[in-house]
């Protein structure tokens, strides 16, 4: 063997050492390559979050193309205060990962915009619920009386209104400025799509209990997230009309709204993982923690209300 081996050498032949990396290091590469392992670091750091129900990979019907999808993350909190109902905090979540930036275009919200419901009303049983205790979908200021300031469901001054992927940096065009090929803007189409499906669902499943007599028990607020470990970059208009771009960890872009959902415009935001995302979800939780608070005071009346309004009786 050695003989064989020196002759090889001898004659310029290389022989390549054999491949000793266990099968565990390759399917670890390639897990890594390919982000698997962020959408189960996205789940625990909600978990640590406060949001004890991480579920992964839960599917659900389009209600516009009734085909089966996937969600990445949904993370659950449920709030209960005595004599009041049953709240959810639901994150809805796309993980997205890559290297290529993600940029927002973004500007000053007008204020028509601010006649949009800023937070996904999840369907017919959270929107009754809400209007019996007269809680104004956004936060519309002092002439519309103060209401309820959403944190984490709330509208922003400066609102992005669409977001691409970038491509080549260094000059080459490639196919990001079509939607059809841009996977940041069909993230925000998935994410919305999975929302409305799943507040479809609950209506779906809670409204014939109604017309049997059983009160409205509970109420859900699911936010739709996309969370994105690529570079994520905010595009605004200086003084002078030029471009201005900053690095951003957080923003809410507005998406058109699925079959479902009444308000025309669902803002989902687009944050990055680690600390920006646990700060999202803690104001989410606490959203929710203040709602139950007030809605325990009068929780009978509310309900009652409510179920007279979807039901007749």
């Amino acid at each position: 063997m050695d003989e064989i081996s020196h002759a090889g050498q001898d004659a310029g032949e290389k022989i390549d050492p054999p491949d000793v990396t266990p099968i565990t290091s390759k399917i670890a590469t390639w897990l890594r390559r390919h982000g698997y392992p962020f959408e189960l670091q996205v789940g625990r750091q909600l978990t640590d979050a406060g949001f004890p129900d991480v579920l992964h990979g839960r599917f659900y019907r389009d209600v516009t193309t009734g085909v089966s999808r996937e969600i990445d993350v949904l993370a659950i909190r449920h709030v209960f205060r005595d004599g009041g109902p049953v709240l959810s905090a639901q994150l809805v979540v796309e993980c997205k990962h890559g290297a290529r930036p993600w940029i927002v275009m973004a500007s000053t919200a007008g204020a028509d915009e601010v006649q949009f419901p800023s937070r996904f009303l999840p369907g017919r049983l959270t929107g009754a619920v809400l209007e019996q205790a007269e809680l104004p979908i956004v936060d519309r200021g002092s002439q519309h009386g103060t209401g309820l300031t959403l944190a984490a469901y709330g509208f922003d001054a400066i609102r992005g209104h669409n977001v691409v992927q970038a491509d080549d940096l260094n000059g080459a065009r490639g196919k990001d400025g079509d939607s059809r090929h841009n996977p940041a803007f069909n993230a925000l189409q998935s994410v919305v799509a999975a929302t409305t499906a799943l507040a479809a669902a609950a209506d779906q499943q809670a409204l014939p209990q109604l017309h049997v007599g059983e009160a409205v028990r509970g109420a859900a607020f699911r936010l739709p997230v996309i969370v994105c470990n690529a570079p994520l970059f905010r595009l605004t208009l200086d003084g002078q009309n030029e471009p201005h771009v900053e690095a951003i960890e957080e923003i809410a872009v507005g998406a058109p709204s699925m079959a479902g959902d009444a308000g025309g415009i669902v803002l989902v935001r687009i944050v990055r993982p680690g600390q920006a995302l646990q700060a999202l979800a803690a104001r989410a939780l606490a959203d929710v923690e203040r709602t139950a608070d007030i809605l325990a005071s009068q929780w009978p009346t509310y309900a009652q209300r409510a179920k007279q309004r979807l039901t007749g009786y």
